[in-house]
């Protein structure tokens, strides 16, 4: 039964990277199926996936766990197995990572210019060039599981940063959007040791301009 779990998880995370319209569609062994890899892992002479997504999965220590307590212990083993296949490459990049959700959960968000509308927000830190998931960090409202080292008077983006940062080392070079750009935010990094590049809004901002290499500087 244990092997069978691990080739429901293999199945879900392939799900999370192939769109399908239902679940059944992932069971096909259509040749010009693309999910034709889950359907291989489940026959007709072994536990069914279905069987296992509506009526054995459970995550949590123990089947009374809701909300956080139910998601953390399982994503906090996801993320010790990714540490441990592979460290990343210096270049690294942050972003918020929207996974779609119609389902029930106190922390689902809707966002309507969002391809997924309703959705569980996480932040993710990848390797820049493979993006291969280094750590990740959901959202549970005021109980997000920020570093236990993080001020609580902080900025956001500098908690998110000194969350994710724990699973790697210093002289990193981030990459992320104007979410996380921030005065507060760079000093922090630098302080550490850790290089940072975003892109940046400049209006309002004092600009000296070198007009001979043709280049701003903020």
């Amino acid at each position: 039964m244990l092997y069978e779990l691990y080739k429901f998880v293999a199945v879900v995370i392939t799900m999370g990277i192939i769109d399908m319209p239902t679940i059944k569609h992932y069971q096909s062994g259509k040749k010009t199926d693309e999910s034709s890899f889950s359907s291989k892992l489940f026959t007709t002479t072994r536990v069914g996936f279905e069987l296992i997504f509506h009526t054995m999965f459970h995550i949590g220590t123990n089947a009374q766990a809701e909300g956080k307590d139910k998601i953390k212990p399982f994503m906090n083993a996801l993320i010790a197995n990714f540490n441990h296949a592979f460290y990343p490459f210096q270049k690294l990049s942050l972003d918020e990572l929207v996974i779609g959700w119609t389902g029930r959960w106190m922390y689902k968000q809707y966002n309507a210019v969002k391809q997924k509308k309703y959705h569980i927000k996480t932040f993710g830190l990848c390797n820049a060039s493979t993006g291969y998931v280094i750590n990740i960090l959901t959202y549970f409202g005021k109980n997000a599981s920020y570093s236990q080292e993080s001020d609580a008077h902080r900025s956001m983006a500098v908690k998110v940063f000194q969350s994710l940062l724990e699973v790697v080392g210093q002289r990193h070079h981030f990459f992320a959007d104007r979410y996380y750009t921030k005065h507060i935010l760079v000093n922090y990094l630098k302080e550490n040791l850790t290089y940072y590049r975003g892109t940046l809004i400049t209006t309002g901002m004092p600009v000296a301009s070198d007009k001979k290499a043709g280049n701003l500087y903020l």
